[in-house]
């Protein structure tokens, strides 16, 4: 079997000759790529290059089949950091933006701010009724190691703001791109499969994005009309965009994740994330294709629920010591309905943890996923910078003595 194929074998039939292996590096290799301290058997090799070389099936999670465009809006983005417009690639600006925004159809300026914090960026929103504005933090340390900004500040911080974030979202269209989805694909060919990504279902899109997680819980509780609505505008959105996938030409769809049953309670999560989901899974399965999304979350108090989503794949799905739920947990409750792929805390794959831990980990990792159906072995995150791509060939030799 090639790798493609024993990846699809496991996720349509369940079983394939051996556990499928993948691998998430590409944090690892941005990072010692920029501090010119990749070891010497990859130093000049690509990304993709290195996955071939440690054994990985591979797997492409940034493949995209629709863009986002957006009327009456300009944007302008105040920075700190003397110089930091160099480091404003469509990667970036996309982090600070929207992953899915097409920038290109976007007025977009670029402002030096000297009343701003060191390394604070201001995203400023302009609109016919009114502005709204984010906060992010772009230390020296994160764009140095190529990771991205991290937010401090949300967009709606009052009632006139979610009007204003509604008007924007109202003003945003979903339109299917294909050809992107299509190149890369071509490129993977056989060694491995390529995600199309959407966006966190709309509550939680709502609840992360544009309020983050304290306020959202106090406005719920103050003011629920207005949340109300921007569901309902946000959420008809979604349901276009929904459509785009099914008619896509990818047949794995990557839909959110980052669930954390500390903050999630089964039942509001039955409430507000299930019927979001099972639409989506509906459409999807009437096409033949496969709903993932990203488990890597406080997932025990969530595993029951989680099943009347009709989500076939739990991808990056993160147990003890780094959540409270073992694999055990997971495989009893889902069973064959859905398939885990990760397993592997990445803490396991640090140099704080000794070989002897590491290798009985990974042992126990085996004994757990026995026979070895519905089951892609991965780590549950990314790898961390410390790792040694000696453990990852490790893991590739363990899959294929345990199979």
């Amino acid at each position: 079997m090639t790798s493609k194929q024993r990846i699809m074998r496991i996720l349509t039939k369940g079983q394939a000759d051996y556990v499928p292996w993948t691998n998430r590096i590409e944090h690892w290799y941005s990072y010692h790529r920029k501090e010119n301290s990749l070891p010497q058997a990859y130093r000049n090799l690509s990304l993709w290059d290195v996955y071939r070389k440690i054994g990985s099936n591979m797997c492409y999670r940034e493949g995209k089949v629709f863009v986002e465009e957006v009327k009456d809006l300009a944007v302008g983005i105040h920075y700190a950091e003397a110089g930091l417009e160099k480091e404003f690639s469509p990667d970036l600006l996309r982090s600070l933006l929207g992953w899915w925004k097409n920038i290109d159809k976007m007025p977009i300026e670029t402002i030096h701010d000297s009343n701003l914090k060191p390394s604070e960026i201001e995203i400023q929103y302009l609109t016919s009724v009114g502005q709204v504005s984010t906060k992010f933090n772009y230390p020296p340390h994160l764009h140095k190691s190529g990771m991205v900004p991290y937010q401090t500040e949300h967009m709606i911080k009052s009632n006139k703001d979610c009007e204003i974030a509604a008007h924007i979202i109202e003003n945003t269209e979903a339109v299917p791109a294909y050809d992107d989805f299509l190149r890369v694909e071509k490129k993977m060919g056989e060694d491995g499969v390529v995600f199309a990504g959407a966006p966190y279902c709309p509550m939680h899109e709502i609840m992360l994005e544009y309020l983050g997680y304290e306020k959202f819980f106090y406005d719920w509780y103050d003011h629920p009309k207005k949340l109300y609505h921007l569901l309902e505008v946000l959420t008809a959105k979604r349901h276009k965009m929904q459509e785009i996938f099914a008619q896509s030409p990818a047949t794995l769809i990557m839909s959110g994740g980052n669930f954390d049953a500390r903050l999630l309670s089964p039942s509001f999560f039955r409430r507000y994330f299930v019927p979001y989901f099972a639409r989506f899974a509906d459409l999807l399965h009437g096409n033949a294709k496969i709903l993932l999304t990203h488990t890597d979350g406080e997932m025990k108090n969530l595993l029951g629920v989680f099943l009347e989503t009709g989500i076939d794949v739990a991808e990056a799905f993160t147990p003890s010591p780094m959540t409270s739920c073992t694999l055990a947990d997971a495989r009893k409750v889902w069973g064959s309905q859905v398939t885990i792929w990760g397993g592997v805390p990445s803490v396991m794959l640090s140099a704080n943890v000794s070989e002897d831990e590491f290798r009985s980990y990974m042992n126990d990792i085996f004994r757990q996923i026995s026979p070895g159906d519905h089951f892609i072995l991965e780590p549950g995150d990314d790898t961390p910078i410390d790792a040694d791509l000696e453990r990852l060939i490790t893991i590739d030799r363990m899959v294929k003595l345990w199979s």
